[in-house]
């Protein structure tokens, strides 16, 4: 008789221990779908906005939106304050190493640029459905601190000193231009996404505007 309710308790217990593991799965998969109609709302305000990221014919996402931005950022800004040393001195008093030193210090700023540009990208995915106050200033931290990677980091090439000068100068372009660019990129996104159509010349835009800036104060 004790071992019957011994296994008649036990059967219970094995029975309760699969009743609360199937509850336990039901509940996972429950959360998994509101969580993926939470992120399909955050992406897809609106079902135009949805019928208007299927029709792009070249949509690109933050992962690749802002590397290509950094690689930009980190290449002509840097070359254009060069070019500028280089007409103020006179391009035939030019020399080798200055040069050679200039070159590789852009190389490393555009290289930088990119690669830190993806975790920007996927900082700024972040604040998708965020405020516009919240992204503004968001951006303009994260600018920052992307312009005082990419400076520093070239800056490294000038004497070691450069790469305080780098910081500093590239987290001026970093706030500027990720600034600037966040504000019409959520207005042009659509479902994370924006037409290359429009990316080309925002972000090229935004890029030649502090080359001509930089180039204006330096050249005299």
């Amino acid at each position: 008789m004790e071992y019957g309710l011994t296994t008649s308790f036990d059967s219970k217990l094995v029975c309760g221990d699969i009743e609360a593991e199937e509850s336990s799965q039901r509940l996972e998969r429950l959360l998994q779908v509101n969580s993926a109609i939470a992120d399909h709302k955050r992406l897809y305000p609106t079902e135009r906005e949805a019928f208007e990221s299927q029709t792009m014919r070249y949509p690109l996402g933050p992962d690749t939106v802002f590397p290509y931005f950094g690689l930009m950022l980190g290449s002509l800004p840097p070359a254009s304050i060069f070019i500028a040393f280089t007409i103020a001195k006179g391009i035939q008093h030019a020399e080798f190493w200055p040069t050679v030193i200039m070159s590789i210090t852009t190389f490393v700023s555009s290289v930088v640029g990119y690669y830190s540009g993806i975790l920007v990208g996927k900082s700024v995915k972040g604040l998708f459905g965020a405020s516009f106050s919240r992204r503004t200033l968001a951006c303009l931290a994260i600018g920052i601190l992307w312009g005082i990677s990419a400076g520093a980091a070239g800056g490294l090439f000038i004497f070691i000193i450069g790469a305080f000068f780098g910081a500093v100068i590239g987290g001026l372009v970093g706030a500027v231009s990720l600034t600037a660019f966040s504000i019409p990129y959520f207005a042009l996104k659509k479902g994370g996404m924006i037409e290359l159509s429009h990316f080309l010349p925002l972000s090229l835009g935004i890029t030649f505007s502090i080359c001509a800036f930089v180039l204006g104060f330096l050249v005299r």
